[in-house]
């Protein structure tokens, strides 16, 4: 019994010098794994982020958006910011609507969906000097939720269309059909 317990007692010494000498050999070995190495990095986007506080004191973020109509938004599509790139439309419908159609050019991105749909459109928002979204318009909330979102991604210049795309399409301005899988692949 004695032999026993001496032996358990030896055994955290043996751990620690097996440990060392298996890092001491690692560090000595070229071809060692390199244990600083971050092998599994986090993701840099999950979902949005909680709503956090606003730069202007009192004010939400959706008091911070401008609300614009049809007129400002076409004059937006129109302009030679929108074929700059420098003004982009963020459709924040579900992909089955974005695939009906949609304003030409604009990127999905769906609030309940947020992972599937926001990596695609961030290129695009980066180069973005101003960022319109809409939804169908109405009582529709998705699109001030997405302008939330990206409000608490630290993006500005951020307009809501308040009349959406089915005023829209009903003013018979263009419309574009192709799918998001045909746009994006399957990203």
């Amino acid at each position: 019994m004695e032999k026993l317990s001496r032996v358990i007692r030896q055994i955290p010494l043996i751990v620690l010098i097996t440990v060392a000498f298996a890092f001491t050999f690692n560090e000595l070995n070229p071809k060692g794994i390199d244990v600083k190495h971050q092998y599994f990095p986090p993701k840099t986007v999950t979902r949005p982020p909680e709503p956090q506080a606003t730069p202007t004191p009192g004010k939400s973020a959706e008091q911070q958006f401008q609300w614009i109509n049809t007129e400002a938004v076409r004059a937006y599509f129109e302009s030679q910011e929108y074929q700059r790139h420098e003004i982009i439309f963020i459709d924040a419908r579900n992909e089955e609507l974005f695939d009906e159609g949609h304003i030409p050019g604009a990127h999905l991105i769906d609030y309940y969906n947020w992972d599937e749909y926001i990596s695609p459109a961030l290129k695009a928002l980066e180069k973005a000097r101003k960022i319109v979204v809409y939804c169908v318009g109405g009582d529709c909330e998705d699109s001030r939720y997405v302008a939330s979102a990206l409000w608490d991604y630290g993006y500005r210049n951020i307009m809501v269309y308040e009349d959406g795309f089915d005023h829209w399409r009903s003013a018979g301005l263009p419309v574009e059909t192709k799918s998001y899988r045909e746009l994006y692949g399957n990203q």
